[in-house]
């Protein structure tokens, strides 16, 4: 019997985690796994009257682990997702921080930087560290579904290249990031000689610029009543910054249209088994 048939990552950095595992009679088709950044416990309940669909329906029929602490000291988002894609606490897993220092000099390196591998992306222009998840020296759940059934299919997919790593494991069928340099996104030759033809469309419809410009109403946003009156805007404007054109996309609302976008768009829905190169 097939076990797992597929594996998607979904991502959007981390704080708290809101994973699903269907119940079903059979084994699940489908495993997803959801990451959010500074998302705090709370706001489940704060927010609740206003999810739609898939969160509405967690809530509804899911369960809520009250006491899902994690017993390590650093919660930077990298450390996080490695703790939560495999299980192992950062001793362990080798990702310690966002970056640290080599202890035989004074360079600090990123969590997810590899000088190893090169970036591959739609238009071969990338003049970043490529990126892979060679620094992280345990196995996690996408690989240990893909040995279960080699017929699986697993990916990562985030705004940031460490989110769509770590929680992918170490040689999922893929992992695409966003590059806020060029606006679009990209892998590296640890996942991929070149970009599967649905994503270099996508890059080249050029998205995140329709983003500009469009403006956000929050005014529906529930009051955080320990704020003591003070509370953000209602109203935001995405604005493009001449120095990082496509910066606000990453660390905005619209970064996650423009994921759910790429799930959209990916092959009709459904990311490709595609010939890859997989890491030793």
């Amino acid at each position: 019997m097939k076990l797992i048939k597929k594996l998607l990552i979904l991502l959007v950095p981390a704080a708290l985690s809101i994973s699903f595992l269907a119940a079903a009679a059979d084994s699940p088709k489908l495993v997803l796994t959801i990451v959010i950044d500074q998302g705090r416990a709370d706001y489940m309940d704060r927010f609740g009257d206003d999810f739609k669909g898939g969160l509405k329906w967690l809530l509804e029929n899911g369960k809520i682990f009250t006491e899902a602490h994690h017993a390590h000291a650093i919660t930077a988002t990298g450390v996080g997702h490695a703790a939560l894609g495999t299980g192992y606490y950062p001793r362990h897993n080798g990702i310690i921080g966002n970056s640290w220092y080599r202890n035989e000099g004074s360079e600090s390196i990123n969590c997810v930087a590899d000088s190893t591998v090169r970036a591959v992306t739609t238009d071969g222009d990338y003049q970043g560290t490529p990126r892979s998840s060679r620094n992280l020296k345990v196995s996690g759940l996408a690989d240990w579904m893909e040995k279960t059934d080699p017929e699986s299919k697993t990916y990562g997919i985030s705004r940031k290249d460490r989110g769509a790593i770590l929680l992918a494991g170490k040689n999922p069928d893929g992992a695409f990031w966003y590059s806020y340099d060029t606006g679009q996104f990209l892998s590296s030759t640890h996942y991929y000689e070149k970009l599967p033809a649905w994503l270099n469309q996508f890059n080249l419809e050029d998205y995140p610029g329709q983003y500009f410009g469009k403006l956000w109403d929050l005014g529906r946003i529930k009051p955080n009543p320990a704020a003591q009156g003070r509370c953000g805007p209602e109203r935001l404007r995405l604005v493009q910054q001449p120095a990082s054109p496509f910066h606000g996309i990453r660390i905005s609302i619209s970064g996650q249209c423009l994921l759910f976008r790429l799930r959209g768009n990916s092959n009709d829905g459904h990311l490709p088994h595609e010939a890859r190169q997989k890491a030793g």
